[in-house]
């Protein structure tokens, strides 16, 4: 791994350096955020029949790894609203991610709206975790959280390949 990518395991373990350690180390962790990546890069693109069946079903393979996917997918929100907000890079988890995280769909909405729909996007994350901690039904959970960040995020436009399978 490169130094952004180690500075990257740091700072999503929590400063944790034994998680960090195994984070950076494990091969499935490095493909699961790979593909994490790639469907939040694509989500402005993806239709609801593809939220509903082709990201589903890869929610679905993944199941025993949903509230990290949610962590992941909350850490890019949570660093786009700081972005948006600060501009600060060195707040931001994901540094070495910075290429997304500027250029994704919601930087085409005022700043206002933009920051209040990432604030009502990482509300989605947080009920959906809520919602795995509390054994909601798993399907209409992940459904209905893929659809309000789609709704938050984006616009669907045109389909492609909505995640990027690395393994």
């Amino acid at each position: 791994a490169r130094p952004e990518e180690y500075a990257f395991y740091a700072r999503f373990s929590g400063g944790l350096a034994g998680v960090a350690l195994d984070l950076a180390g494990s091969e499935w962790f490095t493909a699961l955020r790979s593909e994490t990546l790639s469907f939040y890069q694509n989500l402005p693109d993806l239709t609801r029949a593809e939220l509903l069946t082709d990201v589903y079903g890869w929610f679905e393979s993944n199941r025993d790894y949903t509230p990290l996917i949610f962590e992941m997918i909350g850490s890019l929100i949570r660093d786009q609203l700081v972005y948006l907000t600060s501009g600060k890079e060195n707040l931001i988890i994901n540094k070495d991610q910075l290429d997304i995280l500027s250029e994704h769909n919601i930087y085409r909405r005022s700043k206002e709206e933009a920051r209040q729909n990432l604030i009502r996007a990482y509300a989605v994350i947080i009920a959906a975790r809520k919602g795995l901690d509390l054994n909601a039904s798993y399907e209409g959970l992940v459904c209905q959280s893929l659809l309000a960040l789609r709704k938050e995020l984006s616009n669907a436009k045109s389909s492609r390949n909505p995640v990027q399978r690395n393994r």
